[in-house]
């Protein structure tokens, strides 16, 4: 029975170390597949229609994001839904820093799930079939209606701030921060992500 009980701990600490590394993973996607592209619309429509569609003629392209966005994208959910429903929010009852950026931290995932999916489908699986990649037009067609741009402004504000949270906190579980003052330049390190990150994805979307 304790072998048992120590081997599902250790299980699952690896897990939970597993899911911290597809998080930086999803962290790089975020960056190279929706800031740095998206970002050629500040060059006007026609250069980011160009360049999606120059990017849809990469080889394999497809297959790529599948496995290696793809696969740690559907384990880093699963994960989280685990880590969620084991665990303990106690900012109400403590109101510790560190307690409201867990419960913050699971909040943004949670509100991640759907827009993840939400643009997956609309820039992605919409045009699976149909040999063609997303343009300027198409995006400002998903963006035209209030509520959506309001979804994506979330989504991003969210996103921005799972992975610089994130990041803070793999800083200190995985021991490269561990001291008090460590931790602290890390959660700072991590702020300044959000901060970055949040004002150029709403940006981008501004734009459309």
């Amino acid at each position: 029975m304790g072998m048992n009980g120590s081997s599902g701990e250790y299980s699952y600490f690896w897990l939970q170390r597993l899911h911290s590394l597809t998080g930086f993973i999803l962290a790089l996607a975020f960056i190279l597949l929706f800031l740095v592209p998206y970002s050629t619309v500040l060059g006007g429509d026609a250069a980011f229609t160009r360049f999606m569609a120059k990017s849809g003629e990469i080889p394999l392209l497809g297959w790529a994001e599948l496995l290696l966005v793809g696969v740690p994208l559907v384990f880093h959910i699963a994960m989280g839904l685990m880590i969620i429903h084991g665990g303990q929010i106690n900012v109400f009852a403590y109101g510790l820093y560190k307690n409201w950026m867990y419960a913050l931290q699971r909040l943004t995932g949670l509100i991640l799930i759907p827009f993840v999916l939400y643009h997956v489908y609309e820039t992605k699986l919409a045009f699976l079939f149909s040999g063609r990649s997303i343009d300027a037009k198409h995006m400002h067609a998903i963006l035209t209606p209030g509520w959506s741009k309001a979804f994506y402004i979330t989504g991003i504000i969210c996103a921005a701030f799972y992975f610089g949270n994130g990041l803070a906190g793999a800083l200190s579980s995985w021991g490269l921060a561990a001291s008090r003052r460590s931790r602290t330049a890390a959660a700072i390190a991590g702020w300044i992500i959000t901060i970055l990150m949040a004002v150029w994805g709403v940006r981008l979307i501004l734009e459309f």
